[in-house]
């Protein structure tokens, strides 16, 4: 497991061009040396997630929004947390996964395109943005 997990609770945001804010974690990739290993970057990845229009909160109140919940539901799932997420992503490129806790989050608007019946919503972990290809 992640060895300072306190630290996984730390988020950043930042507001991109055209109305788009990206939500990160911050210190799932920091620097540790495990009893007997080498020092390494942490779980080696951080997580975030670009949204196409405004949270509609101050930066300091982005713990009450949609993205937030996504963010640290990713962080949170044992994949990420054994250290197991890098080598998966590397091996197969893209991964899904479904988050249980987000669904009631989502605004009203995207709630019929994006929520399942049963409350989830399905995320693709690896995909990169068309300005990093």
């Amino acid at each position: 497991n992640w060895p300072n997990r306190g630290r996984s609770g730390h988020y950043k945001v930042v507001d991109m061009e055209n109305d788009r804010v990206l939500l990160t974690s911050d210190g799932l990739s920091d620097p540790y040396e495990p009893e007997g290993d080498q020092t390494r970057n942490g779980l080696e990845l951080e997580v975030y997630m670009m949204a196409d229009d405004s949270i509609g909160k101050p930066a300091k109140e982005a713990n009450t929004t949609w993205l937030y919940h996504a963010v640290r539901e990713v962080t949170e799932q044992p994949s990420v947390l054994d250290g197991h997420l890098v080598s998966l992503l590397n091996e197969y490129g893209c991964l899904s996964m479904e988050l249980t806790s987000v669904g009631g989050t989502i605004p009203e608007k995207y709630q019929e395109k994006f929520v399942t019946g049963n409350g989830h919503v399905g995320v693709l972990l690896g995909l990169h943005s068309r300005k990093q290809r």
